[in-house]
């Protein structure tokens, strides 16, 4: 026993250093690894191999269990389980929907973990962060200098860097959702780069901005926007923030005024999705409070584009969809709760980066993705990446409190 608390504090900063390897493999990867089998080996090698242990060993159950959004966590994931079991097709499929759900949930508790060792991971992100950068300004260079494409609205939509499979995210929302997760990450690291890195970390940038605006998603587009706001709402003083928004204010009422029809192509159109959320909520039927289950068909096609699609492209009806209105209920408990915690610590430099990317993760969801229960993947970065870092900070609180 005496040997083993020896040994214990060297294991769990080895265990540590490797579980933030893996977590670089996890947000870098998806731009430098095109191969999805052998990206999600080396998550699970380099992440969950080590994280498994690290949370059993280091996680601060006391702590957790004092706040909701531990107990809402579990609940959402119960719920997940039994419509899974439930509906037709799923007892089959349940050992699958299992894994996803341990994993998620091995992710969540090794985050407040590595947030303890705030060097580790605040250099992990940034070294992130710079790939992303790389690859932006490799694709902006490729697509509009190389190739020559042109730079018309939506003649062309960067999805792709056409070097080396780098940044091939073959969808330009999937591009447009990696860029302006990378530009809030980017943003929330800026106090934590040394002065003289800040040139190149501005005009890294620069470069995720460009090519988030290359991609033309503008569901994507007002999510940042948001985002943004939400960022200057912790960094600023009250009378700042009201100055930002009374001038983001005029500037709006001048692009109206200025071009109406092109503010009304741009934004009002809504690339047919009203179809196949129409269908969404003609396929749920009465089943509304319980679902459909997540193995249930979905097949909504659109005759005007000749392609049919198995996803709602919205998070919230898709939820609806799967788990039903208790489903979205639990979802909005969650939510209400980490939101509770951001504000009770707004000071705090983690709640600077994460409560932006959650902002933009609840309103990217209204129409640009529909999953959240998935294997490692883009939206582990910017949804419960940042509910982990929140679920440390109250962790973090609530020791203080019973303290």
């Amino acid at each position: 026993m005496m040997l083993w608390r020896r040994l214990q504090p060297s294991l769990i900063a080895i265990l540590s250093g490797w579980a933030c390897i893996g977590l670089f493999a996890l947000l870098a990867g998806l731009a430098l690894v095109e191969d999805g089998s052998r990206y999600a080996t080396q998550v699970n090698l380099l992440l969950f191999l080590p994280g498994l242990p690290l949370v059993l060993m280091a996680s601060r159950w006391s702590e957790l269990g004092r706040q909701p959004i531990f107990w809402l966590l579990l609940v959402f994931f119960v719920w997940v389980l039994g419509s899974v079991l439930l509906n037709p097709g799923g007892p089959i499929s349940l050992g699958r929907w299992f894994k996803v759900c341990l994993q998620i949930s091995v992710f969540l508790l090794l985050i407040p973990i590595l947030q303890n060792r705030t060097l580790w991971l605040g250099r992990t992100l940034i070294l992130a962060v710079m790939v992303a950068m790389l690859c932006a300004w490799l694709s902006l260079y490729q697509s509009y200098w190389v190739q020559g494409v042109s730079l018309a609205y939506r003649v062309y939509r960067l999805e792709a860097s056409g070097i080396w499979g780098l940044a091939d995210f073959g969808n330009a929302i999937l591009a447009a959702l990696f860029y302006a997760t990378m530009v809030i990450l980017a943003v929330g690291l800026w106090p934590r780069i040394h002065k003289a890195w800040r040139l190149p970390w501005l005009l890294g940038l620069c470069g995720l901005c460009m090519a988030v605006f290359a991609t033309y998603s503008r569901g994507v587009w007002v999510a940042l926007a948001l985002a943004f706001l939400c960022y200057w709402s912790l960094a600023l003083s009250r009378r700042q923030f009201v100055g930002m928004l009374a001038l983001c204010g005029v500037g709006g009422l001048l692009a109206l005024l200025v071009a109406p029809a092109m503010l009304a192509k741009v934004f009002l159109n809504l690339s047919y999705r009203e179809e196949i959320w129409q269908y969404t909520l003609d396929q749920l039927g009465g089943n509304w409070i319980f679902g459909l289950g997540p193995e249930a068909s979905f097949n909504a096609c659109v005759e005007a584009l000749q392609r049919c699609f198995n996803q709602a492209h919205s998070l919230y009806l898709q939820i609806l969809y799967d788990f039903g209105l208790i489903g979205l209920l639990i979802l909005g408990g969650l939510l209400v709760s980490v939101l509770q915690v951001a504000r009770g610590n707004r000071h705090c430099a983690n709640v600077r980066m994460a409560l932006p990317l959650l902002v933009f993760a609840l309103v990217a969801g209204v129409a640009s993705y529909s999953a959240l229960f998935t294997r490692p993947d883009l939206v582990w970065v910017f949804f419960w990446l940042p509910v982990g870092m929140l679920l440390g900070v109250g962790s973090a609180r609530s020791d203080r409190g019973g303290a």
